[in-house]
């Protein structure tokens, strides 16, 4: 297993695809940084909110709006990479090559499953690197880096760093899922983001249609089920502190926090589960 989860990361770092990916990823954070704090320079009419547009994006209390960004934005990066990791080789036909070397077909998909959790994993790890450089460095150029964290600042960071990584793999989980089912790295790739766009009128309909059942449908949706497993309602909850005229915040009544970490798990694990049930019954003829 060693030597498959080793090379199915070598796959992952001989593509062109995962470094413009990752550059990508790694530009949000302090390109976000940059603009705040010149944003913040520029007096505005309200001082306060001055003060909180450069406090928030400061060392090291910035952390928390990059990773919100990270959730935002990496989710869509991150789709596009788990579909095309593992949906290309069933496109393109060499998974038939890798089956016909020997491993059992679920030890193949679970090395490609465990390459995919460790990269997103690098990826975030290596954003907060970059990003809390870039932070530091701005914070000396604007004179801003005398900003206290907040009290339990260090167990909000790791409670937002661990939701991040478990946001972008439950979206890497099923983007990777579909394009198994579908041996499509395209479909892989789009159904899950056409879903994604969809819900909100789905959201609408059940709405509409009444009460009980389908007034509650939405709240186990996975867009509705986001904010509340990561603790916050991510980019906007970040945003929220900036004026005290208004919570811009979205409070929705529905499962709590584990119960949403819990629902969300149980999608992804059902998915993967019908992708590895699915590999495992299907012809995949030998090449030659």
């Amino acid at each position: 297993m060693k030597q498959l989860v080793a090379a199915e990361f070598q796959k992952i770092l001989g593509r062109r695809m995962t470094w413009i990916l990752l550059i990508l990823l790694q530009l949000v954070g302090p390109v976000t940084i940059l603009l705040f704090k010149l944003i913040s320079q520029v007096q505005l009419d309200d001082v306060g909110l001055t003060e909180a547009l450069g406090s928030l994006i400061g060392f090291p209390n910035g952390y928390l709006a990059v990773l919100a960004l990270n959730v935002e934005f990496g989710s869509l990066l991150v789709i596009v990479f788990a579909a095309f990791f593992v949906g290309s080789e069933f496109g393109w036909g060499t998974i038939r090559q890798l089956f016909a070397r020997g491993p059992q077909r679920h030890e193949v998909i679970l090395a490609k499953l465990l390459a995919l959790i460790g990269s997103v994993a690098a990826a975030v790890t290596l954003t907060m690197l970059i990003s809390g450089v870039v932070m530091w460095v701005a914070d000396l150029a604007f004179g801003t880096i005398a900003v206290a964290p907040p009290n339990n600042f260090g167990l909000d960071l790791l409670d937002r760093y661990l939701g991040t990584i478990g946001l972008l793999l439950f979206y890497g989980t099923v983007a990777f899922a579909v394009a198994i089912l579908t041996r499509s790295a395209a479909a892989g790739m789009a159904i899950p983001l056409v879903f994604g766009f969809f819900t909100p009128f789905i959201t609408e309909i059940a709405s509409a249609v009444g009460d009980g059942f389908w007034d509650e449908l939405p709240n186990y949706l996975p867009h509705r089920l986001e904010p509340t497993a990561y603790g916050q309602e991510t980019l906007m909850a970040v945003f929220s502190g900036l004026s005290a005229e208004g919570d811009f915040s979205v409070q929705y009544e529905g499962p709590t926090r584990a119960e949403s970490i819990g629902l969300l798990s149980l999608y992804a694990l059902v998915l993967l589960g019908l992708g590895f049930l699915a590999t495992a019954r299907r012809d995949f003829p030998q090449s030659g």
